[in-house]
């Protein structure tokens, strides 16, 4: 999690349900995960470059391909649907080899088109799927549950 100053993070897969501060560069990644408009809304005053590589086929359809250069030089690809100009894939470089997240079953929400499927792949291979079922716009909520909390934190 991320609240605009302090990341943190919990591993309940490893035992730690201490919440931890994190700094560095996992910091950096926390923080650029928690930007939910993405690298190519305003990506100039993010620091981002943009470079058109071409189009390429993305499973039955045509897509721009975009090289996408953050500021401190990482590199992440991202496909572009030509007929609609929604966000089909990105792919980023890990340890693992190109960790891929697909986008898909757009809809509609308050004039805005949002995407229901989102598929992690790591190699070509499903590592996590989240199907979404609603969405709600400009929800009002308090902004301490981005807070690192104290103590121990049940997940279930």
């Amino acid at each position: 999690a991320f609240d605009g100053q302090t990341a943190w993070r919990l591993s309940p897969m490893q035992g730690i349900t201490t919440p931890l501060a994190v700094s560095g560069p996992e910091a950096e990644v926390v923080k650029e995960q928690s930007d939910f408009d993405g690298p190519l809304v305003d990506y100039k005053l993010k620091g981002y470059t943009i470079e058109l590589v071409g189009t390429e086929a993305v499973g039955d359809k045509r897509a721009f391909h975009l090289k996408i250069t953050s500021k401190d030089k990482k590199v992440q690809h991202c496909y572009v649907d030509v007929a609609t100009s929604l966000e089909m894939k990105t792919v980023v470089e890990s340890p693992m080899g190109p960790l891929e997240q697909e986008l898909s079953d757009y809809r509609d929400v308050e004039g805005v088109k949002l995407p229901f499927l989102m598929r992690t792949l790591a190699g070509g291979v499903e590592q996590a799927r989240i199907q979404i079922d609603t969405v709600e716009l400009n929800a009002k909520f308090d902004d301490v549950i981005f807070r690192i909390p104290r103590g121990p934190v049940s997940i279930y």
